[in-house]
């Protein structure tokens, strides 16, 4: 009889420590690195592995050199329910959280964000972790978030293509968007809008500056439709029944066992 309850004993122990073993959990963009002309854009799917921890949401904040890349949009990913953000000069904010369902595990894509080049260089498109979060589905709202694990992303810029916007030898004019040499690009100079994009290059695909900013705030702080400029004060918290079973049981289990055994041995 004493050795079975020392079994027991020992089995319960096991077990409660098994369940309060926290995973680590991180966010990488995907692709890892890309390579793009200046002016073109590029877009990078923000994703979170949780390692099967259960979580109710998470918060990240994306910072950048802006003198070589810009955020135009960010758009929801399928992993949250809800997700809102805030794209600022030199950084970008993304908050998602469950509210439909209690939790989600494994790993997904929380958004998807596009990237213009502005300028030629290597931009590394990084976590701010002191600031970001993933938080688990507990009364503590227990951040997982391991950032030695985050993965960035690699921007390489090159100089601006042939088909549009300056030429490589001169570049455009800050007043026209014409080559040094004196005639529009070949494939069709100026655009119908007046014959340069907002930053100084004509563009012949549409996909100058000028063409974001009538679908996408034009302000240093400002968010996309569907977004929201103030960051959520708390997530949400699972419920008091779930986290008693899967807290307080455990532990009401091995004190009575606890107990239990010391009145065989000590009788």
């Amino acid at each position: 009889m004493k050795k079975l309850l020392t079994i027991l004993f020992y089995t319960a122990i096991f077990f409660f420590i098994y369940n309060g073993v926290v995973n680590a959990a991180y966010f990488y963009f995907e692709p890892a690195s890309s390579t793009i002309n200046q002016g073109s854009i590029v877009t990078l799917q923000l994703n979170i592995n949780t390692e099967n921890e259960n979580v109710r949401g998470a918060e990240v904040y994306i910072t950048f050199d802006p003198s070589l890349v810009s955020v135009e949009s960010i758009s929801p990913g399928n992993y949250f329910d809800t997700v809102q953000h805030v794209i600022n000069s030199n950084e970008a904010y993304v908050t998602a959280f469950m509210e439909n369902v209690d939790y989600v595990n494994g790993s997904g894509t929380i958004a998807s964000i596009t990237f213009k080049a502005v300028s030629d260089g290597s931009a590394t498109i990084n976590f701010d972790c002191n600031r970001s979060g993933i938080y688990k589905d507990d009364v503590d709202s227990t951040n997982l978030l391991v950032c030695s694990s985050n993965q960035t992303a690699q921007i390489q810029v090159q100089g601006a293509s042939g088909s549009g916007g300056s030429s490589s030898s001169g570049g455009s004019s800050s007043s026209g968007g014409s080559s040094s040499s004196g005639g529009s690009s070949s494939s069709g100079g100026s655009s119908s809008s007046g014959g340069s994009s907002s930053s100084g290059g004509s563009s012949s695909s549409g996909s100058s500056s000028g063409s974001y900013s009538s679908s996408n705030s034009s302000g240093s702080g400002s968010s996309d439709q569907g977004s929201s400029n103030q960051q959520l004060t708390e997530l949400p918290k699972s419920g008091n029944f779930e986290n008693t079973l899967f807290y307080a049981l455990p532990g009401l289990v091995v004190t009575g066992l606890g107990l239990a055994i010391k009145l065989v041995l000590f009788k």
